[in-house]
C-alpha cells in the first residue's frame, strides 16, 4: 500500500476538483485502452509527486499512539501525520484503490507542514530525552520514540512525508492525494 501525494498549483487544483480524472494522468501511466493520459501543463511528475510506504507510516503513528496512551487507528488519529496521509475531509469522486482521493488548498497544506514539522520536533525530542544508563533495561516505549525518531530523521529518505509539504507550502501549491 502506497501514499501517493501530487503537488498542485491553484489552478490545477481547480480543475482537478471540478474533474478528478485529471488525475489519471498524474498518478496512473495508461488509462483503460492503454493511451497514455494527458497532465496539467504545469505538472512536473519527478519533482511534484511523492509515494511512501502507507504501512510504515501506520506502524510508526499507531506505535506512537499506543505509547501516548490513546491506541487510535491510523485512520482516526488527531495527528498531524494523519492529516498528511489522509487529507483534512475534502474528497474527491474519484477511487484511489483504497478510498476516494483527497484535495487540500494551499493554505491547509501550509497548515499540514507546519504541523507536521511541530510533531516531528516533539518525536525527536521525546526520543532523545531518555539517554539512559546502558546497564539499565531498555524501556519498550522509549525504544518506540527512538525508532519513531530515527525513521522521521532520515536525512537520505526521499520520501519524506515533511520535506513534501513543506516545499509544497513553499510553492503555494494545494495537494491531491490517496492511498493505493
Amino acid at each position: 500500500m502506497w501514499l501517493t501525494l501530487a503537488k498542485v498549483s491553484p489552478e490545477t487544483l481547480r480543475a482537478i476538483q471540478e474533474r478528478p480524472q485529471l488525475m489519471d494522468g498524474m498518478f496512473f501511466e495508461n488509462d483503460e485502452d492503454g493511451q497514455a493520459d494527458p497532465v496539467p501543463a504545469d505538472f512536473d511528475p519527478d519533482a511534484d509527486v511523492l509515494g511512501t510506504d502507507y504501512r510504515t507510516l501506520t506502524m510508526i503513528a499507531e506505535g506512537l499512539a499506543e505509547h501516548l496512551g490513546s491506541p487510535a487507528s491510523f485512520e482516526e488519529q488527531d495527528t498531524w501525520l494523519s492529516k498528511a496521509a489522509h487529507g483534512l475531509g475534502d474528497l474527491l469522486d474519484y477511487d484511489f484503490c483504497y478510498g476516494p482521493a483527497f484535495v487540500l488548498t494551499p493554505a491547509q497544506v501550509a497548515e499540514i507542514a507546519l504541523g507536521l514539522a511541530e510533531e516531528e520536533d516533539a518525536v525527536q525530542a521525546a526520543g532523545g530525552a531518555d539517554a539512559a544508563d546502558p546497564d539499565d533495561e531498555a524501556d519498550p516505549d522509549q525504544e518506540i520514540i527512538a525508532q519513531a525518531a530515527a525513521d522521521l530523521d532520515d536525512e537520505d529518505d526521499d520520501e519524506d512525508l515533511g520535506v513534501f509539504y513543506a516545499a509544497a507550502a513553499r510553492e503555494g501549491k494545494g495537494m491531491v492525494g490517496g492511498v493505493s
